[in-house]
């Protein structure tokens, strides 16, 4: 009876082992049918419109080896098995750093030794830190193979969306890439593609190895004491060292550039270090204090006008800067607004996104010249109270205090950052209930609308000067399709693509915007400026921009900073000395407005507003001085050095330096 029961027992369980099995191998067919779908659906057989049938072959071939490896049902031999366990980990290394760097479009030929050692150095502290969680060979090969796989998926992806590669400071706004992450078209190069399904196929065959532990029990402390070591080795030696400060500096403008010569993971792990502001060489407070000393602040005119303030998702004007021709002009009221107006080009530290890292630049006055090289200020830095362009205007009787952005308020954490720098009223999206849409998005027109409305609310119960900090929405990318609530009037002479046809309607749809917002002030009898302007470029196709730079009409000195230029315009309904042509970076803008409109500056502001007329133009890729070179941030043999240490030792100061904050430097007395 015994036996019986023990036999029907043992039937039962193979019974249920084959049918989680039989569930598990179903599950793993449907995931290839599905990868191998996609090939055919995203016409993944096409180059160039180009038909390759090479491609065809492979990609079918693959699905075809991984449906077998799904049917077989034997594990690999026990007697084998140590042996392929311990040849699988060794082989994923050296192919997950060549699969990852032939995604990403990378010569590994014109990689030195070194960073190829680097490079798999890395990779394999990833999988002795995945081995010492499991205990398996099994996961540690599949582990790497999916953050490798992800890794390539996000750096194509972003760069195709932003226009620049991923940093490790970029994990800090995966917030705020999910809210946005819905208007773009995810098809994926042939690359990215072979990557995902060559890879799906290896680990189907690495699934059947059977389990093997190295390590027993107590044992398992040396797997994780080996990954501890390596692991602490690692960040000694690739973040925390200055080893490689010399032969492996990332150009942040640009920071494809250095994953091309130094290879993904050892890029990205290298920026790691820049999420931590570094003091810089010579600081201390008393330094800062002796800085503040000489610039006590200014006091007003007293005039105090309404600010309403606008920075318009991805402005530019390529016919300011180059010489792309278009049917119809696309701003022509911007372009023929000069009564009493200020306008001209807005130097910025981004292209094709990061937009709030223009925003915290205008509002506080400090420059991401200073700030860790690819860092986010609002999502990492701004975690208290901090001086801005909004708690300067309160201190000296504004009202109002409102931020607005027809999107997600959780973007760039602009809904905790905006109370910090001294907000009263933050309108999102949920705020914006029947505004004119484009496309997907609010318009400008109904942008702009709610800032009327909420101006006539405010005069109702508030007679303080107004001031608005807003961030439109209606121009954000992607730019890859048509909508029928976009104009289609304007059109380029030459065929650029139709993102560049999108863009420029919408671009026009901004400058109608304006011009009604403009025609509504003009007849209000309160003084007030109104002043827009670009956060950044928006990332279009590579053979516009290639037309963009081969007409590039700014001049030689400007031509490191031709994807960074957007125009700003600066209106008042009252009389203003008149400029065109001006140029300035976006971290001038809170104080240029602030001289415009006569009002105190704190003593930073005024010392900030002081360096413009040597340094019209710093951003993160360097500074344009008044004699009008080029010069590196901290180029030492530069005319303006003493001039960038002592904003640069301010900016510390104010940012990082909680402990010795030199408190009234960025303050507003009321005797001044």
């Amino acid at each position: 009876m015994y036996k019986m029961s023990n036999g029907n027992l043992n039937i039962k369980n193979k019974f249920q082992r084959d049918k989680k099995q039989l569930i598990a191998d179903v599950i793993l067919w449907i995931i290839m049918c599905i990868i191998y779908i996609a090939f055919w659906k995203q016409n993944l057989m096409y180059l160039r419109h180009r038909f390759i049938p090479s491609r065809i072959v492979i990609i079918t071939f693959l699905f075809i080896v991984g449906s077998i490896g799904i049917l077989i049902k034997d594990k690999i031999p026990q007697k084998y098995n140590t042996i392929a366990s311990f040849l699988f980990v060794i082989l994923s290394v050296p192919y997950n750093f060549v699969m990852l760097e032939y995604t990403s479009h990378h010569r590994i030929l014109d990689f030195s030794i070194n960073k190829i050692m680097a490079n798999l150095i890395i990779i394999s502290i990833i999988v002795l830190i995945i081995f010492a969680i499991t205990n398996s060979f099994k996961a540690s090969i599949i582990g790497i193979n999916i953050i490798s796989v992800v890794f390539g998926l996000v750096y194509y992806y972003v760069i195709k969306f932003r226009g620049t590669a991923v940093l490790a400071v970029d994990i800090f706004s995966v917030t705020t890439a999910a809210n946005v992450a819905g208007n773009y078209n995810y098809r994926m190069s042939y690359r990215c593609y072979l990557f995902v399904i060559l890879t799906y196929v290896l680990s189907i065959y690495v699934l059947k190895l059977d389990r093997h532990n190295l390590f027993k029990e107590k044992k398992r402390l040396i797997s994780v004491g080996i990954a501890i070591l390596a692991v602490v080795c690692g960040f000694s030696l690739f973040i925390q060292s200055s080893r490689f400060d010399n032969s492996l500096k990332i150009k942040m403008f640009k920071p494809q550039e250095s994953y091309r010569k130094y290879g993904d993971y050892l890029t990205f792990t290298h920026s790691i270090r820049y999420i931590k502001g570094h003091k810089p060489e010579g600081y201390s407070e008393d330094k800062v204090e002796q800085i503040s000393a000489q610039y006590p602040g200014i006091k007003g005119n007293g005039k105090k006008p309404n600010i309403i303030m606008i920075m318009n998702e991805a402005l530019a004007d390529f016919s300011s800067i180059s010489d792309i021709e278009t049917n119809e002009d696309y701003m022509p009221f911007i372009h023929g607004l000069t009564e009493n107006t200020v306008k001209g080009d807005l130097f910025v530290s981004i292209f094709g996104g990061g937009t709030s890292k223009t925003e915290y630049e205008a509002l506080t006055s400090n420059s991401m010249a200073f700030m860790p090289k690819g860092s986010t200020p609002y999502v990492t830095y701004i975690n208290r109270k901090t001086s801005s362009l909004a708690t300067t205007l309160r201190a000296q009787g504004y009202g109002g205090m409102v931020a607005m952005h027809p999107y997600k308020g959780s973007g760039y954490k602009r809904n905790k950052v905006y109370p910090l720098l001294g907000f009263d009223k933050f309108y999102d999206l949920p705020e914006f209930n029947n505004a004119k849409v484009i496309r997907n998005h609010v318009s400008d027109e109904g942008n702009f609308d709610k800032i009327i409305k909420v101006y006539e609310q405010n005069r109702k119960k508030d007679k303080k000067p107004f001031f608005l900090f807003d961030v439109t929405m209606q121009n954000h990318s992607s730019y890859d399709r048509k909508w029928d609530n976009l104009s289609d009037d304007i059109s380029t002479i030459k065929d650029y693509g139709d993102d560049v046809n999108i863009y420029l309607n919408l671009v026009k749809a901004s400058d109608d915007a304006f011009k009604k917002l403009v025609e509504y002030f003009s007849n209000v009898d309160e003084p007030t400026m109104i002043i827009m302007f670009g956060d950044h470029q928006p990332k279009l196709n590579n053979h516009f921009y290639e037309n963009v730079e081969k007409g590039f009409s700014l001049g030689d000195e400007y031509k490191m900073f031709e994807k960074y230029n957007t125009p700003f315009v600066i209106w008042a309904n009252y009389d203003i000395e008149e400029q065109t042509d001006v140029k300035i970076s976006a971290n001038y803008m809170g104080t240029m407005v602030d001289e415009l409109a006569g009002n105190s500056m704190s003593g930073y502001q005024q010392m900030v507003n002081e360096i413009r007329k040597d340094i019209p133009i710093i951003t993160a890729g360097g500074y344009i001085g008044a004699d009008g070179k080029y010069y590196h941030t901290f180029d030492k043999s530069s005319p303006y050095y003493d001039k960038i240490m002592d904003y640069c030792y301010s900016e510390y100061n104010n940012v990082f330096d909680k402990k010795h904050l030199v408190d009234e430097f960025f303050k507003i007395n009321d005797n001044k």
